[in-house]
């Protein structure tokens, strides 16, 4: 039997390989569009197109955008106005 994605993700991130760098512990879980639109109080359309003009960090998995809270946390504070 094949093994499970999780399994093969799991062994990926556990490489010595360079082009998969190791990350100790559990994954963090990806948000949405609309997580990230409420969380920024904009409209799901804006973070499309910031996402696609490399203005918001993001993940795609397939055809859609998912995003590292704690990206987008980094990305508030970097410009956050003094």
């Amino acid at each position: 039997m094949p093994p499970s994605y999780p399994a093969v993700l799991r062994n990926l991130l556990r490489s010595s390989d360079p082009a998969y760098p190791s990350h100790e512990g559990p994954l963090e879980p990806l948000i949405g569009v609309n997580e990230v639109a409420q969380l920024l109080g904009i409209h799901q359309k804006t973070v499309y197109a910031w996402a696609a003009a490399g203005r918001l960090p993001c993940v795609r998995v397939g055809s859609r955008l998912r995003f590292l809270a704690s990206d987008i946390a980094s990305w508030v504070s970097a410009r956050k106005e003094d």
